[in-house]
């Protein structure tokens, strides 16, 4: 009996001197990663392991709502030996880092709509301008277009002519000088009109031949002047 006091006590006293943390719920990058896009609220929390979030941001419109989670980056540790062998892929005990890490999942609707974690808020940008270019190649949206280098909307990318080149209108060529990054105007046109040699219209005087000279006597038009000698000189 009295030993059994003394345990009892002794586990009062080792209890009453250990330090306790105050930590947030936890969830696991694996239970992140068996989230699926559209799911409601119950059913991503059943997959986080009825965890609540550790906060939730306010909503915006159309009905979407931020909740934040932290999670724990898996990590192990694993004999040297093991390292570069087969057994290491699946040796080891899991340890967790003490650096914190951070979701946002994002409802729309109240389905989940997107998963955000700190690396992906910086890289979002990036990433989803990776997706369009992938998704405009599969889509061959920058693959087709005009291969008419004389047209107003040549693409010098296209592989494959969809048949839309433009062209300047009759009496117009292509403006050297337009710029395509400023709105079009009468100081940016596309094209602009083609230079004509002046025409000299002065009417050159054609010397009077003798058809002229009886044509105007007989009109009218004109007299004769007869300029006659009479000096007396032979």
């Amino acid at each position: 009996m009295k030993q059994t006091l003394l345990i009892l006590v002794s586990t009062l006293v080792l209890s009453s001197c250990r330090t306790f943390l105050t930590i947030p719920n936890y969830v696991s990058s694996k239970e992140l990663a068996s989230l699926t896009i559209g799911s409601t609220k119950n059913q991503v929390k059943t997959n986080l392991g009825n965890t609540n979030p550790f906060d939730i941001l306010a909503g915006w419109s159309q009905g979407c709502e931020v909740h934040h989670y932290k999670y724990k980056q898996t990590q192990k540790e694993l004999f040297p030996s093991e390292e570069d062998l087969e057994s290491g892929l699946t040796n080891g005990r899991k340890l967790y880092p003490n650096e914190d890490a951070n979701a946002y999942l994002v409802y729309k609707n109240g389905k989940l709509s997107s998963l955000l974690t700190d690396i992906g808020k910086g890289e979002l940008e990036e990433l989803l301008k990776d997706v369009t270019k992938i998704t405009d190649v599969c889509g061959e949206k920058n693959l087709r277009g005009c291969m008419d280098p004389e047209s107003l909307n040549y693409n010098e990318d296209a592989i494959i002519a969809d048949g839309n080149c433009e062209y300047c209108p009759c009496d117009f060529v292509k403006n050297p000088d337009y710029n395509k990054n400023r709105p079009v105007s009468s100081c940016n046109t596309k094209c602009i009109a083609v230079k004509k040699p002046v025409e000299n219209t002065v009417e050159k005087k054609k010397p009077c031949s003798n058809c002229d000279i009886i044509d105007r006597l007989s009109n009218g038009k004109s007299g004769v002047n007869v300029n006659l000698n009479l000096s007396g000189d032979n």
